[in-house]
This record gives structure tokens, sequence and C-alpha cells, in this order.
């Protein structure tokens, strides 16, 4: 697998960001009374689909 070949704090400081700092930060981004801007969009889509391969990947390991 993937985290194999990454160091253990690589590792952990990947899935802080990805699961963690980088949804939080979109979701901040969209606000509460407005559409969620392009940059905004961006981020929470890569993250579902991160979200979605990380998934996948580990079930098909």
């Amino acid at each position: 697998m993937v985290f194999e070949r990454l160091s253990t704090r690589t590792g952990h400081a990947y899935l802080v960001l990805a699961f963690f700092v980088l949804p939080v930060a979109a979701v901040i981004a969209t606000g509460e009374s407005r559409r969620a801007g392009p940059l905004a969009t961006v981020v929470l889509w890569t993250v579902v689909i991160h979200h979605g391969l990380f998934v996948a990947t580990s079930v098909l390991d």
C-alpha cells in the first residue's frame, strides 16, 4: 500500500491534511449565506474524489 512507502510523520500529515484540513477549509470557504464560489467548489469536488479513490483503493488492496 502507499502508506508503507511513507514515513510515519509524512503519513500522519497527509491524513490530517486530506481528511480534516482541506474539507474544513472548503466548508468555511462556502459560507452559510452564499453559494459556493469556484475555488470552494473545486476543493470540495477534489476532496470527494480523493476520498472515493482512497476508499476504493483500500477495499481493493
